[in-house]
């Protein structure tokens, strides 16, 4: 049934005294949602055959509820590190050697970037995936670092340049002689 018809179909209802959306929806099977916007619609003396140049197509909401129905969802997906099958072994094998070591002389420290425009994409996938989408690391963003040992924590440094070799000694000079 087309929107024009669900809406003549609402607007007899209605001219009938019938107002209660529950009671045309389980007589036409229209939504209710799109019951209430007729009724609405109605309300403020607006025409329900407005047709836009548009009006041959389905609605958003016509076309999320198919896709749903066949079994798709519209969801971000997760977002996963550009990280290769080499690397993540590699870091695997580490672990492992390293499993016993006395960590009680090391310093550890780490960098945390917050994007100012993540990039949100969202997409239809079945309902059972949940494709990993590869992004793009360096997207505006400010840095924060900090670190911890056995001997307590650095202060916790904020910075917005890219964290290269230079300014990674220099921020080391810096929050390790504040920290002795």
């Amino acid at each position: 049934m087309s929107q024009l018809e669900q809406r003549k179909k609402i607007k007899i209802f209605i001219d009938a005294g019938i107002t209660s959306a529950k009671e045309i929806s389980a007589k036409t099977g229209i939504p209710l949602r799109t019951i209430f916007c007729i009724k609405s619609i109605l309300r403020e003396g607006k025409s329900i055959t407005y047709k836009s140049k548009y009006a041959d197509a389905p609605s958003t909401s016509t076309v999320y509820q198919a896709t749903r129905a066949c079994g798709f969802n519209f969801k971000q997906p997760v977002m996963g590190p550009l990280i290769t099958p080499l690397i993540a072994k590699n870091r695997v094998e580490w672990c492992k050697d390293h499993v016993n070591y006395c960590w009680e002389n090391v310093f550890f420290t780490d960098e945390c970037s917050i994007w100012l425009n993540r990039g949100s994409v969202s997409m239809w996938t079945k309902a059972k995936e949940n494709p990993i989408l590869k992004v793009q690391q360096h997207t505006p963003k400010l840095h924060v670092w900090g670190g911890i040992s056995s001997m307590g924590t650095t202060i916790l440094k904020i910075f917005t340049s890219n964290f290269v070799s230079k300014l990674f000694i220099d921020t080391l000079n810096e929050c390790l002689n504040q920290n002795s």
